[in-house]
């Protein structure tokens, strides 16, 4: 059995560490009671691994990992690419009709296809690949698609062609290659123009500016870098590994291996926004044919759809059951394809509910798509459901739907946060006064208008309500509310008004700025706390000392 003095010895050298634990579960309490509201953590929706539900189409002739998909120009068919067998790996590349999946023609290469490119035309189809084993060099082969018939074939590059893309003006091809190069070719004769160096890490991603003045190139140490063809030289530099350019020439998307998607300004180089929510690397973006939309498309398998503007995620596709390789917009801009490892091609339209709006903050639910004034909230749910059971769960009714300043009423008490900038509560689209206290409902009713609310949250007090406002001593008249020093009485009545017949009924306060007339003063809880838990840590403190 142990001695008094080891016991003693002991729990000396316990104290500090006990005082520490003390110390660590208070601040968790206390950190415990901090309140974050609930519309600041809204995701974007998500369509579940049931997804494929939600396709217009979905392909199943490959036997192999598609690697690739691309519209025609004119939207009247798709191509995809992949391989036959793993131990085989010739390379397939198949045209369909995306309206009917009726297969249309078949290609084959000698090795895994790994990316394809349409003219502008529509009339021809570029894939690129490699020999077989153990030289795969690049090889990229062009078929006519009405015919069938191949009407060139370039070798080039000392390993495989990993990305390929015509020109707008269907003048030119660029080929990226593992080996860091890029080449521009002529697409008529298959002369090689211009030779690109400067990527490291293997091409990942070629994409041309709408005029065809200027490419951009992606590799694998997440470097995009802007090229002025005509005279070979670099004009920009920017992160990511996947590129889109958009429409208009003014922006370029890029993805990277850390997940990310950027916005960058092209000729000003500068940086304009992040989009964030894949789990990992980023394996292709596009802009739709407005340019205000994005979709990227992530190894871990989902597609999301990002608002360019305010780079905020729309929606979240997870059909597909493996990697995808690639996510296309089609040329009208209504409709998606993408191509996944699990060896299928699914269309699948970002309308989902129908309403005519793919940019739409509730697009599994009709009913509530509807949001005229563009806050986030729908103007109605759907009939007979409230708002636990509707479709979007968390999104509560509009009570202001044409105003958007007035329509953000956090503590849902029927007051909006605020009115319109600029107007005040009797000439506001609302008609209703502003919140005085928008985190608290209960605090929220303030009858006079003076900022302090009728009374706080029952069982609280005022030092510890949401608000940290007082309750208000006069709440039916707003100039005997005034009470700056907090005694109960106001600092003067009404004008016109004798104090036997002010509201209230309380006499005007003679001394209106002095704390020493305050009859009730009480510490609150939070300043108990501190005192004891400051003066626990003192007696803790003398006890070492002595102990030493």
């Amino acid at each position: 059995m142990n001695n008094p003095k080891e016991i003693e010895y002991r729990f000396k050298k316990t104290l500090p560490i006990l005082s520490w634990v003390i110390m660590i579960f208070l601040l968790f309490a206390l950190s415990s009671l901090i309140i974050i509201p609930e519309i600041l953590c809204e995701s974007p929706p998500v369509v579940g691994n049931d997804g494929a539900r939600y396709a217009k189409t979905v392909f199943t002739g490959h036997e192999e990992a598609v690697t690739c998909v691309e519209w025609s120009p004119d939207g009247t068919m798709m191509a995809t690419g992949s391989s036959t067998d793993y131990a085989d790996p010739d390379g397939v590349l198949k045209i369909w009709d995306p309206e009917t999946g009726a297969e249309i023609a078949t290609f084959y290469m000698d090795h895994t296809i790994r990316d394809i490119s349409w003219s502008p035309d529509s009339r021809k189809i570029a894939a690129s690949s490699s020999t077989g084993y153990p030289e795969h060099k690049g090889i990229l082969r062009i078929w006519r698609v009405a015919d069938g018939s191949e009407t060139l074939s370039f070798t080039a590059h000392e390993r495989r062609i990993t990305a390929v893309a015509w020109s707008p003006d269907g003048k030119l091809i660029a080929t990226g290659a593992e080996d860091d190069s890029t080449l521009i070719w002529n697409s008529g004769t298959g002369e090689i123009i211009h030779n690109l160096s400067g990527n490291h890490g293997g091409i990942y991603d070629l994409v041309w500016s709408p005029d065809s003045s200027k490419l951009a190139s992606g590799d694998g140490n997440d470097t995009v870098l802007i090229w002025k063809v005509d005279t070979e030289k670099i004009i920009g530099t920017f992160a990511g590994q996947s590129v889109a350019w958009s429409p208009d020439g003014f922006y370029l998307a890029t993805g990277s291996s850390n997940s990310t998607c950027d916005i960058w300004d092209v000729g000003t180089h500068l940086h304009i926004s992040t989009f964030s929510g894949h789990q990992w690397e980023v394996s292709s973006i596009d802009f739709s044919s407005n340019g205000e939309l994005l979709a990227s498309a992530s190894s871990e398998g989902d597609v999301r759809i990002w608002s360019r503007d305010d780079a905020r995620g729309i929606f979240v596709f997870k059909g597909h059951t493996g990697p995808v390789s690639k996510a296309a917009w089609s040329p009208d801009g209504s409709l998606i394809a993408s191509a996944s490892e699990d060896m299928t091609v699914m269309i699948w339209d970002p309308d989902l509910d129908g309403d005519g709006s793919i940019k739409d903050d509730f697009p599994l639910n009709p009913a509530v798509s509807l949001d005229s004034d563009r806050d986030g909230y729908p103007d109605e749910w759907n009939k007979g459901k409230g708002k636990e059971d509707s479709t979007t769960k968390s999104i509560w009714i509009d009570k202001f739907p044409r105003d958007p300043a007035a329509s953000l009423d956090t503590d849902d008490d029927g007051y909006p946060d605020r009115w319109n900038d600029g107007m005040g509560y009797e000439d506001s689209i609302t008609g209703l006064a502003r919140d005085a206290i928008p985190l608290d409902p209960a605090a929220s009713v303030d009858g006079d208008g003076d900022g302090y609310p009728d009374e706080w949250n029952p069982g609280m007090g005022k030092e510890d309500s949401t608000t940290g406002l007082y309750i208000d001593a006069f709440p039916e008249d707003h100039a005997a509310s005034i009470d700056s020093d907090g005694d109960g009485a106001p600092d003067a009545w009404n004008p016109r008004m004798s104090e036997r017949n002010s509201t209230t009924g309380l006499k005007l306060d003679g001394a209106p700025h002095d704390e020493s007339r305050i009859e009730a003063v009480g510490e609150s809880p939070g300043f108990g706390i501190s005192l004891l838990v400051m003066g626990f840590m003192a007696v803790i403190a003398i006890k070492i000392k002595k102990c030493k």
